[in-house]
């Protein structure tokens, strides 16, 4: 995760492009920690309108217990979360529209229409 208001190191950026830790997506410790960068910031200064950014297969299992507190902490900090699912493998994404404003499903990221869309949107 890079916020917004501080530089990011290239190696970092490289780090962060190259891993791959096998497959598996686990939502929920990433978009807690983001969510908590968000409360943070808006308990020192009141702000809450900030955007998180969702690059996945598709595939999503959530519990509904953490759903629904995922949407009461975006309800509280007002934030928006949107979700790109690239290739055409992508499970049902029932879970994904279930936490996010905007699920994008892109299967060719050379369809310069459908990117094009992808960041009218983000």
């Amino acid at each position: 995760m890079f916020p917004a208001d501080r530089p990011v190191d290239l190696a970092d950026q490289i780090q962060l492009a190259e891993l791959f830790p096998g497959g598996g997506t686990v939502f929920p410790p990433a978009l807690d920690a983001a969510a908590e960068l968000l409360d943070a910031e808006f308990n020192a200064t009141g702000r809450g309108r900030a955007d998180i950014v969702i690059i996945t297969d598709g595939a999503a299992e959530l519990h509904p217990t953490w759903i629904a507190s995922w949407k009461q902490r975006r309800h509280r900090l007002g934030f928006r979360v949107f979700a790109v699912t690239v290739g055409d493998w992508a499970d049902d994404p029932a879970d994904l529209d279930a936490i996010c404003d905007d699920v994008r499903r892109i299967e060719d990221l050379h369809d310069t229409h459908a990117t094009a869309d992808l960041f009218r949107t983000i």
